[in-house]
């Protein structure tokens, strides 16, 4: 697969911050991920769309096995949340879930935020979350690998994600304010 090359100029040109983020997707997916950081840094210096940003790199520094600056990365979105579109909240929320499953700590109140926000049933944009998923496997039990895929795949607006209604897990949490 070559990589993401787009014409310069424009608002996907490579020289845009568009169009950076776009090459930033295809180092991830190509498996070059040092690149994938070093655009996405970039970006973040440049003050680019700073919440989604920092989700962008949170999912790059998890791939580079760098857990603890991923957590700071969300930690940060999380804080920048109001000047967050919908879905960056919701992938903020996300990594804030799979995070406390890592630990092995209450999960329900970031769970409780994702359904109070809700799953994004217009989502405009593709969410690459499968090479992450894939590598968190082994870290997560089965139900805890379970919950992240079902919230990845309502947040990223799956029509073919299972129903959360049906989830316990899901069913049984009560909705938290997002404050």
């Amino acid at each position: 697969m070559a990589p993401f090359l787009v014409p310069d100029g424009g608002p996907f040109g490579r020289e845009s911050p568009l169009g950076r983020r776009g090459a930033a997707l295809d180092c991830l997916v190509l498996g070059d991920y040092p690149a994938a950081l070093h655009l996405l840094e970039a970006l973040l210096a440049d003050q680019f769309e700073v919440p989604s940003t920092r989700c962008h790199l949170a999912r790059v520094y998890l791939l580079m096995g760098r857990e603890p600056d991923a957590r700071r990365q969300v930690a940060a979105a999380w804080e920048e949340r109001a000047a967050a579109p919908r879905y960056v909240v919701g992938r903020a929320l996300w990594f804030l879930t799979l995070f406390a499953l890592i630990d092995g700590v209450d999960a329900s109140p970031w769970i409780g935020r994702v359904k109070t926000l809700g799953p994004d049933e217009d989502a405009q944009m593709d969410w690459t979350m499968q090479p992450v998923l894939e590598a968190l496997r082994a870290r997560l039990s089965p139900e805890a690998h379970a919950i992240v895929s079902a919230l990845f795949l309502a947040l990223a607006g799956h029509t073919h994600a299972e129903g959360l209604a049906g989830q316990a897990w899901w069913r049984d949490t009560e909705p938290v304010p997002i404050d």
